[in-house]
């Protein structure tokens, strides 16, 4: 190949010269021209921009991309330099990197800025060579290519990843991830699986957080250590925990394990675990670990303070007995008798003011007041005159009604706490002890009663530091709770809350309001307490604030999700494009072969058609190309918008022809106009809406099928309606009809890039309106845009 200067147009002719070895019935020359020809239709097709500078900088030939990219025409760029255009720091730039493969001679290769005639700036990547024509002049060439989309993308990336990482490292949990090399299969066996995810598993991330738990001084440690150094193979639980996992579909959610650390020390975590399968093969897993060893501390020596009280509380007899409305005696079980030295005849019938001490008389009036109104109970300690002297007794009473509500008995359920009062003393120092031990906890610990609204009898110091509430402020109000719950969450946790009698422990995941305003997610582990019959003894629970954790789930979450998008994405581009850019280069180089046939041996008339075939082809390709790069534009938000006065009747009317001579095909458009006047709109926006809708109404519409077109000008908006009688659109596809490369399941082998309506929608978005779609497959399509008349 070789290329010289045209003295008459002052542009660059590249030429072919190629030795023939067959029979050739054109003259050499000709044959030479309509190589050159060819060239420059490959050259001008090419989407990336190309230009041809001489030695003095100047432009002496360039594609239609490159017009395009600087947003200038060719009398604009011929003969004309960098520094007529571009900003100058920008053409110094262009200058020296051109020089240096004018003193060089090597190819050269730069990324760069570059401002096109709007102001726009692009990131590019140019490639500038030289070459010598047969006159011994030289040239530079060079070849552009427009990278902002990629480049942009590449720093929202590390973006992303920069605040993945400050996450991580910030968080209170520890973050982990265990890869497997060679990856597991998920087709092994089960035991064989166990196996390899217990020993060859290795720690490849981790957050500061993980090294701390574990005893080390730094996370770094931990990099390479096998799985096996942490989680023993041999270890049962270890076993079951790892075929849990891989039986719940490899996803373990709030699962409690324990370990040694470093050090030796027992720690207890509270695990989130999560495997990334990939074609069939377990390549890694990622953990969340909350040390909760405090926690499980606490909860097990409150768990010995219960059972020492409740072995206390239940030694005891208790004394039962009921009374009528006026506070005689109905009955007395053994235990009162015994206690009260007399037998149950002659406490029958009686009043049971005479036992109570003088002092606690006006408290016993009062209490059985308030037994006769909602809620019916009430708790008391009053002193008994009994055989022994005067004992403490404990009473827990509540009204017994019938059917209608009406009260009938008022029955007392008494313990001697004589005892109790006089070991409160010994016990201050070791609820001292509790009381610190819980403000430690990074739980809130709390006790109800199991009865009625199950109000709160105690409730931890620490609600103060994780809630901001006073713990008397909380125990003061039985709705306290209740009324604090999210919204959202009140109906799940009352229902589940409702079961626990039945199940006897429940753990609940809910949204709290703090004192300040806002909401913490808390994790609230509740257990009903029963005796030895099984009655219920006490509510008691424990809330953990998990805020972090759920907000490290979401952004995980959502990290996979835009992850996934992305891959859907991709994929769809390089399968629509693919498919859609095969048959049109098929078309073409066959055709160019069968030109080759006919011109040696004749048939300009078959010569003209297959000539005809290529730019057929190339147009469609042109428009895939033109629809990739509306589209690209669109997205990355740079989409020129310039509305003008516009005659929108005149405006469909036009196009309409235009669509007539290259899509109807003989097939009827009907536009039916009312109103009159001109609206505020792009007008190359508009043409491009209503080309892709009556194009497609086409497209998938029968070779009989025409198109009705209904314009409504209105004084606030235009309403366009563009209605087709063709083959519809499924209602599965109607959600995503407008995504980039989403084409309907039932389209068989119509072509298209599925690009149309998604630059459809970019362009009405454009005009601030609407777009919306009726369908049913068979039925053929009606698409409704709404657009402001007025200025925008």
């Amino acid at each position: 190949m070789t290329a010289r200067l045209l003295p008459e147009t002052n542009a660059v002719a590249v030429e072919f010269r190629a030795k023939r070895i067959t029979y050739r019935v054109k003259p050499m020359e000709q044959d030479i021209q309509d190589q050159q020809n060819m060239l420059r239709y490959i050259i001008e097709a090419n989407p990336d921009p190309i230009f041809v500078k001489d030695r003095q900088h100047k432009w002496k030939f360039f594609n239609d991309a490159f017009c395009r990219l600087l947003g200038r025409t060719r009398e604009e760029l011929t003969n004309r330099t960098d520094y007529d255009f571009f900003p100058a720091h920008e053409a110094d730039i262009f200058w020296q990197e051109d020089e240096v493969v004018w003193a060089t001679g090597m190819p050269n290769k730069n990324q760069e800025y570059l401002t096109d005639a709007q102001g726009n700036v692009h990131i590019v990547s140019t490639n500038k060579s030289m070459f010598t024509d047969e006159a011994g002049n030289k040239f530079l060439v060079g070849t552009i290519r427009d990278i902002t989309d990629r480049v942009r993308a590449e720093e929202q990336l590390k973006k992303s990843e920069e605040r993945y990482r400050t996450l991580v490292e910030q968080s209170f949990e520890a973050i982990c991830c265990v890869e497997f090399d060679p990856p597991i299969s998920v087709n092994t066996p089960e035991e064989q699986q166990i196996t390899q995810i217990l020993q060859n598993g290795y720690v490849t991330e981790g957050n500061d957080a993980l090294g701390t738990m574990y005893g080390f001084a730094s996370v770094e440690e931990m990099i390479g250590m096998k799985t096996r150094n942490i989680a023993s193979p041999k270890n049962p639980a270890n076993i079951e925990r790892t075929r849990d996992f891989m039986r719940s579909g490899y996803r373990l959610r709030h699962i409690e394990s324990q370990h040694m650390d470093a050090a030796g020390k027992v720690k207890y975590y509270l695990n989130n675990i999560v495997g990334i399968v990939e074609a069939g093969w377990l390549r890694r897993v990622w953990m969340t670990q909350l040390d909760i060893t405090e926690r499980k501390q606490a909860e097990m020596a409150l768990k010995r303070s219960e059972e020492l009280y409740r072995g206390m509380v239940e030694s005891q007899h208790d004394l039962i007995a009921r009374v009528d409305r006026e506070g005689r005696f109905t009955f007395v079980n053994d235990a009162y008798c015994d206690r009260f030295g007399m037998p149950r005849p002659e406490l029958l019938g009686t009043h049971f003011m005479p036992l109570i001490h003088p002092e606690d008389l006006e408290l016993s009036v009062a209490v059985m007041a308030k037994l006769q109104q909602p809620p019916y109970r009430c708790s008391c300690e009053l002193r008994m005159l009994t055989t022994t002297g005067v004992r403490w007794i404990a009473w827990e009473g509540y009204a017994i009604r019938d059917e209608t509500g009406e009260i009938i008995e008022i029955q007392g359920v008494g313990r001697d706490i004589t005892d109790r009062k006089q070991m409160e003393a010994a016990m201050e120092v070791t609820q001292a002890r509790l009381r610190q031990l819980l403000r430690a906890s990074p739980a809130i610990v709390y006790s109800r009663e199991t009865t009625g609204e199950r109000p709160l009898t105690f409730i931890s110091d620490n609600i103060k530091n994780l809630l901001g509430y006073e713990p008397q402020e909380v125990l003061a109000d039985s709705h306290f709770w209740r009324m604090r719950l999210h919204p959202e969450d009140a109906p799940n946790i009352f229902d589940r809350i409702s079961r626990l009698d039945r199940e006897g422990e429940i753990t609940l995941e809910y949204r709290f309001l703090c004192a300040n305003g806002t909401y913490r997610w808390l994790q609230d582990k509740v257990k009903l307490l029963k005796d030895n019959a099984g009655n219920p003894l006490e509510i008691v629970g424990a809330a953990t604030d998990i805020t972090y954790r759920v907000e490290a789930e979401a952004e995980i979450r959502l990290a996979l999700a835009g992850e996934k998008e992305l891959n859907e994405l991709k994929s769809r581009f390089i399968t629509t494009v693919s498919h859609e850019f095969r048959t049109p280069l098929a078309t073409i180089l066959s055709s160019a072969d069968l030109l080759e046939f006919y011109a040696e041996y004749g048939g300009l008339e078959k010569s003209q058609a297959h000539i005809q075939r290529i730019q057929t082809a190339a147009v469609h390709l042109s428009n895939m190309l033109e629809e990739i790069l509306v589209m690209g534009i669109a997205e990355a938000g740079i989409a020129q918008f310039r509305p003008v006065p516009v005659d929108l009747e005149q405006l469909c009317r036009e196009v309409l022809e235009e669509v007539e001579l290259s899509y109807a095909r003989g097939r009827g458009i009907t536009l039916n106009a009312r109103g009159t006047g001109a609206v505020m709109a792009d007008p190359a926006q508009v043409r491009q809406i209503l080309v892709n809708l009556l194009a497609n109404a086409f497209k998938y519409s029968p070779n009989d099928g025409g198109v009705q077109m209904d314009l409504e000008m209105g004084a606030t908006q235009v309403v366009l309606r563009i209605q087709d009688f063709g083959i519809g659109i499924a209602p599965e596809d109607l959600p995503w009809l407008f995504d980039a490369f989403y084409r309907g399941k039932n389209v068989g082998n119509i072509p298209g890039t599925g690009l149309g309506l998604a630059i459809v929608k970019k362009a009405v978005e454009l005009h601030s309106g609407t777009i919306s779609v009726e369908s049913q497959p068979g039925a053929g399509a009606t698409f409704t845009i709404t657009l402001p008349a007025g200025a925008m």
